[in-house]
């Protein structure tokens, strides 16, 4: 059994409770076709230390393994685009931290384990989009626990060049969102040179 709280306190202050593997694989089943999608969009609000999250890439990765063919450099830009779809906020900040480091892991160790180098640029690229869309807030009031609004960034792929927009989050919900700002196109590697 999978543990599914880190303490009382901790579920009597924020109703903490982690699902386990067999509900976020029943769950995940029932979309299945839809997860399968490398460019689906994914937001988990109240994602914890990233166990849906986790799962969603997992399965991103085997579709991912078959489109690539053996290709590093195709297999970089599929991962990239799937992770550039996921987004997560949790008010732990924390779960934040684990729940970055645990997709981070994954897509490396994947890396490493089909083609046994990583390009530095590449482990860059996603640690930098992990830095936009797993947020520190609360979701509920699409407000920062740190600072400010939750802002979330929509990468739009043209090829291999990205371009970032960024939204807020409530503008989001429900209606038609006009982006804060939009940036200049760049190569899928380089995403961590811009700002």
């Amino acid at each position: 059994m999978e543990k599914q709280v880190k303490s009382k306190e901790r579920v009597k202050d924020f109703g903490e409770v982690f699902t386990n593997k067999r509900e976020i694989d029943a769950m995940l089943d029932m979309i299945k076709d839809e997860i399968n999608k490398i460019p689906s969009k994914i937001l988990e609000p109240a994602c914890g230390t990233g166990n849906f999250l986790v799962e969603i890439l997992n399965r991103k990765l085997e579709v991912i393994k078959e489109r690539a063919e053996g290709n590093q450099t195709r297999w970089e830009y599929y991962v990239f685009i799937a992770i550039a779809n996921m987004y997560g906020i949790d008010i732990q900040e924390d779960n934040v931290r684990e729940c970055k480091n645990r997709l981070l892991k994954i897509i490396v160790s994947e890396c490493r384990e089909l083609f046994s180098e990583c390009c530095d640029e590449f482990v860059k690229a996603i640690k930098y989009v992990l830095t936009k869309n797993i947020i520190w807030g609360n979701s509920l009031i699409g407000m920062r626990c740190d600072s400010g609004k939750i802002v979330f960034s929509e990468w739009v792929y043209d090829k291999q060049n990205i371009i970032r927009k960024d939204y807020y989050l409530l503008d989001m919900i429900g209606k038609e969102a006009e982006p804060l700002k939009i940036w200049e196109g760049i190569h899928f590697k380089k995403v961590f040179t811009i700002e």
